[in-house]
């Protein structure tokens, strides 16, 4: 309870927010932050707040984050009274829609608590998704390849709407 009420100072209720993970632990399960940052713009001029997860392998990226997206929300670095996963998990609580790799951040926003799109490289969507309609996922394999990279941003942004 305490966390939800910290949240919601937070999210305001009049707006409407996409969550970003875009790290992973294994790097070929990245895909690129520029796609990511297209993604974001997208749906920052249709009005959404972006809410960034970034762990500490993505220092090397926040600080390009955070120059294109000074308005975005942070929540792991404005909470300190809680361990990440639970921030990751509640703040689902807020998003109309989130946007992971295949990573642990990408499992945490699996929480059915906001629709989720999971971005896949090698690894079985299937195996690694929770069966439920709020919850899709995109494979390079659709595209018959093993590399991320091959996913076009546009069809995440049309995925990512259909979800909203």
């Amino acid at each position: 309870n305490n966390l939800v009420n910290i949240l919601y100072k937070i999210f305001e209720p009049k707006f409407k927010y996409i969550g970003i993970a875009p790290g992973a632990g294994e790097k070929n399960k990245i895909w690129p932050i520029s796609n990511f940052i297209n993604i974001a713009k997208y749906f920052e001029n249709k009005l959404f707040k972006i809410v960034w997860f970034l762990g500490p392998d993505e220092d090397n990226i926040k600080q390009l984050i955070k120059n294109n997206f000074p308005n975005s929300i942070y929540p792991e670095e404005l909470i300190n009274k809680f361990s990440s996963f639970e921030i990751v998990m509640a703040t689902t609580k807020y998003l109309s829609c989130a946007l992971a790799n295949d990573s642990g951040v990408g499992h945490m926003l699996s929480t059915s608590l906001c629709p989720h799109l999971k971005l896949f490289s090698h690894h079985d969507p299937i195996k690694f998704t929770p069966r439920n309609s709020m919850i899709k996922s995109i494979s390079s394999m659709e595209y018959g390849s093993s590399d991320i990279d091959i996913i076009p941003v546009s069809k995440v942004i049309k995925s990512i709407e259909k979800l909203i």
